[in-house]
């Protein structure tokens, strides 16, 4: 339970960094 809610947030961290490197181009 712990391992997904890790991944989950990891996938959503790196979601949200390639959103902002869309940006920021």
């Amino acid at each position: 339970m712990r391992e997904k809610r890790a991944r989950a947030i990891g996938i959503n961290y790196q979601g949200k960094r390639i959103l902002w490197g869309l940006y920021t181009l």
